[in-house]
């Protein structure tokens, strides 16, 4: 998975793209993702029955995506269940991310 969004960032889902704003910013900006294959871009959507299309990502936590983004177990499905009274189920902790920091792509 990618991290797509750090405390503080507002994510936004339309039209299958995905928009960021980031802390401190007024303005939500297109991801370009050049990494994800033809088939998966502009594809990216929220499953039924979310009916929220922004998410502020609260302290600690963090917004993570796969590349296949039609067949990917990331944040936009939960990783606890969506019928939880917290919208926390969408979020993962610092703690719980591995992997190396790959800046510029």
């Amino acid at each position: 998975k990618r991290v797509i969004a750090i405390p503080g960032d507002t994510i936004r889902f339309e039209s299958g793209s995905v928009f960021l704003k980031t802390a401190g910013r007024s303005e939500f900006q297109k991801l370009d993702e050049p990494f994800l294959f033809k088939t998966n871009r502009e594809r990216t959507y929220l499953p039924m029955g979310i009916e929220e299309t922004e998410f502020l990502i609260p302290p600690d936590s963090y917004w993570v995506m796969g590349d296949n983004r039609q067949n990917s177990a990331d944040s936009r499905h939960c990783f606890r269940s969506c019928d939880s009274a917290s919208i926390d189920a969408h979020y993962i902790s610092r703690e719980n991310i591995v992997g190396k920091v790959i800046s510029g792509l």
